[in-house]
């Protein structure tokens, strides 16, 4: 059980409403078809050193709005054409007994024969919607899919992510690429079932082959898992912090430079990008991967 902390000044009753979220969280099977699609490294340094891992009231905040929201969702969300609302699911697959837990499964209307819809709903950052959502959530659902169609004998349709984006600004939402509502549907790709079958097999396969490596053996996070944000070229005009516009590539901001009316009253700034979700991670004390490649010492 991690350790969650209330700071001086606040009623305890913030850590404990985080420890009884995680501690109604139902451990069920080898392992959620959420952690499948994951990183393995954060996943197995969370469970080696879950004692240790520390929370304080900024860190888990996030995570206790979330549960709150899917709470109030699932209350409300045992509707007639709902068949699964947060129900936990097991199922064995490549010789292991795999979970997963839909927010909302569906019937669509007027199918013959029945055709269903998962729902999955997510708390994120808006930076989310610049880059159409995250491939671990196309991932997730789509084994859900599979799965239901093995354990359940439904046929799923549609998969639909809908996001609360948590830093959501109205004054913001005139911008280009940003969400205009601070809730937004995105839209998942279906995979085929062959495709996401190889998937799952290959993911399963991952963790038996590194679950029982040592800490720095660990297999480095992808650039999708710690949510990389590339390194940009911003076009500004000089003396302003907020960019005209942003380019993954010096010659493109170049272009645009020169394509304004008064080029030289703007520059070219160099933006690095930055692992995003390494800043945040509870397992960094325990990582090298942070330690020695995202963050290193000089």
């Amino acid at each position: 059980m991690p350790i969650f902390k209330t700071p001086n000044g606040l009623s305890p009753v913030w850590a404990l409403a985080a420890k009884a979220f995680y501690e109604d969280y139902d451990h069920v099977g080898w392992r959620s078809v959420t952690t499948l699609c994951d990183s393995p490294r954060v996943h197995i340094l969370e469970e080696r050193h879950e004692d240790a891992i520390q929370y304080s009231i900024d860190e888990y905040i996030d995570m206790l709005e979330g549960n709150v929201l899917h709470d109030i969702l699932s209350r409300v969300g045992r509707t007639d054409d709902a068949i699964l609302v947060e129900d936990r699911v097991t199922h064995m697959f490549h010789g292991k007994e795999i979970s997963f837990k839909p927010d909302r499964v569906v019937k669509l209307r007027g199918t013959t024969p029945s055709l269903y819809k998962v729902q999955d709903y997510k708390r994120c950052k808006t930076g989310v919607w610049m880059y159409g959502g995250r491939s671990s959530w196309t991932a997730q659902l789509n084994v859900y899919r599979m799965l239901l169609q093995m354990q359940l004998k439904i046929i799923v349709a549609q998969l639909a992510v809908e996001a609360r984006f948590s830093n959501w600004n109205r004054m913001e939402a005139v911008k280009r690429n940003y969400p205009p509502k601070p809730v937004m549907p995105f839209k998942v790709e279906l995979w085929d079932i062959a495709s996401t079958e190889q998937f799952l097999i290959d993911r399963i396969e991952l963790y038996q082959e590194v679950e029982d490596l040592p800490d720095t053996e660990l297999p480095f996070c992808t650039e999708a898992e710690r949510w990389n944000r590339p390194d940009t070229f911003a076009v500004k005009k000089k003396g302003r912090k907020k960019a005209y516009r942003t380019y993954t590539s010096r010659s493109q901001a170049e272009r645009c430079k020169s394509e304004r009316t008064n080029p030289n009253e703007y520059e070219i700034e160099f933006r690095p990008g930055e692992s995003v979700r390494c800043q945040y991670c509870k397992v960094k004390p325990w990582c090298n991967q942070y330690h020695t490649v995202i963050n290193p010492p000089f």
